[in-house]
């Protein structure tokens, strides 16, 4: 069986009934850079067939295949794609909560300072008067949903450190931070989108 890598692993019944399977880096089949050609799944199809054939006759650099990883290794990698999901969310809270304050000319208040709270107490606008009362309610909330965001963030950084010191699987990473500026996030995302294959050199 032959097909285009999807970041899924190939059906395991096909590997049971000894069925073999391919998973084909799309990028690495050559194409024509001549002139702009059709594109078809017919087209696309019988690229992938020829580009396996050569492959299997042992010609080299023909294409990539693809090892997908398994399903323990992809359900590993859940705790940083989860991470960068809730700081991208963080982001987004951070800059609402700027913005309505930069509207009323308040430009130097920090939401993911730990006395937050206490400061949106004491600001004031430029004209000296207190914050309008909705909005002021409305920066509260979005405190209240940034914090929930920063205790997510902090339990999960707790999951991947505790993943790092305590699954065999994971020694790469552990090397990796003991390089002078490789923390546990950039060490554990090279480990689990990079490092869990092995290379031949």
């Amino acid at each position: 069986m032959l097909c285009p890598a999807a970041g899924e692993n190939p059906d395991a019944e096909l590997e049971k009934e000894r069925i073999e399977s391919h998973v084909v880096d799309p990028a690495s089949i050559t194409t024509s850079r001549r002139r702009r050609r059709a594109k078809t799944d017919k087209i696309d199809g019988e690229a992938l067939v020829r580009a396996l054939l050569a492959y299997k006759r042992g010609e080299p650099r023909v294409c990539s295949m693809v090892r997908p990883p398994s399903p323990q290794e992809e359900d590993r990698r859940r705790v940083l794609r989860e991470r960068k999901a809730l700081t991208t969310e963080r982001v987004r809270h951070v800059n609402r909560i700027k913005g309505l304050l930069f509207a009323q000319g308040v430009g130097d208040y920090e939401p993911l300072h730990r006395d937050r709270r206490a400061r949106l107490e004491a600001l004031r606008p430029g004209d000296g008067r207190e914050l309008p009362s909705r909005l002021k309610t409305q920066i509260l909330r979005e405190l209240d949903r940034l914090e929930l965001l920063l205790d997510q963030i902090k339990a999960l950084e707790a999951e991947r450190d505790a993943l790092i010191a305590t699954d065999e699987a994971a020694a790469p990473a552990a090397m990796l931070m003991k390089l002078k500026g490789v923390g546990s996030e950039f060490g554990s995302a090279l480990w689990s989108g990079c490092l869990y294959r092995s290379f031949g050199n």
